[in-house]
C-alpha cells in the first residue's frame, strides 16, 4: 500500500536538516506501523491529504477536506494521538486505537 511506503519512505530520510530533525524517531515509526496495519486489516485506511514529520521526529498523517482535518500523531516518545478540528472547535483524542483513527478520518473526509 502506498501509504505503508510512504511511512517506511520517511524513515530512509535524512536524520535532520536546519530546522531540526527529518527523520522521524523509532518510536514514532513503530507505533505508526502498527496503527496502518490495523487499519489495513479492518480495511479502514483511508487515504490521508498529507504524510510528514516535524521537527521532534513525530509522524504526522492528516486527512482533510471541507474545513474539517483529523491528523494522527505519533510521537518521538509517548503514546500516538489524533488532533481534529472543524469551523465548530477542535480537540485531542489521547492513546488512541485503530478504531478511533478510523472514526475520525471518516469524520474529516466527510467534509460536511
Amino acid at each position: 500500500m502506498d501509504i505503508l511506503r510512504a511511512v517506511t519512505e520517511l524513515a530512509f530520510e535524512e536524520e535532520e536538516d536546519q530546522f531540526g530533525l527529518v527523520r522521524p524517531s523509532y518510536h514514532g515509526y513503530k507505533h505508526c506501523l502498527r496503527l496502518l496495519i490495523e487499519l489495513l486489516a479492518m480495511d479502514s485506511l483511508l487515504k490521508p491529504s498529507d504524510i510528514t514529520t516535524d521537527n521532534n521526529g513525530d509522524i504526522r498523517i492528516s486527512w482533510a477536506n471541507g474545513g474539517k482535518e483529523a491528523e494522527l500523531i505519533c510521537p518521538f516518545q509517548g503514546l500516538p494521538y489524533v488532533y481534529f478540528s472543524s469551523a465548530q472547535g477542535h480537540g485531542t483524542e489521547a492513546a488512541v486505537i485503530a478504531d478511533k483513527i478510523a472514526e475520525r478520518s471518516r469524520w474529516a473526509m466527510d467534509g460536511k
